[in-house]
């Protein structure tokens, strides 16, 4: 899946710099944790997209 990148006004108080790069260390987190529990707990499991969002 492609990141794609969304502009931000510099006026937004929604998130810094800093923030951002936090979230998506969490959300790549999230993915490597849901790929071992599919790929190595989970014998019969497996990922489908449902979105933007990975489900296992």
């Amino acid at each position: 899946m492609q990141q794609q990148k969304l502009p931000m006004y510099p006026t937004s108080s929604e998130a810094t710099g800093p923030q951002l790069d936090r979230a998506r260390a969490q959300g790549e987190a999230y993915r490597d944790a849901l790929t071992y529990l599919v790929e190595e707990v989970a014998h019969d499991g497996g990922t489908w997209q449902a979105g933007e969002y990975t489900v296992g």
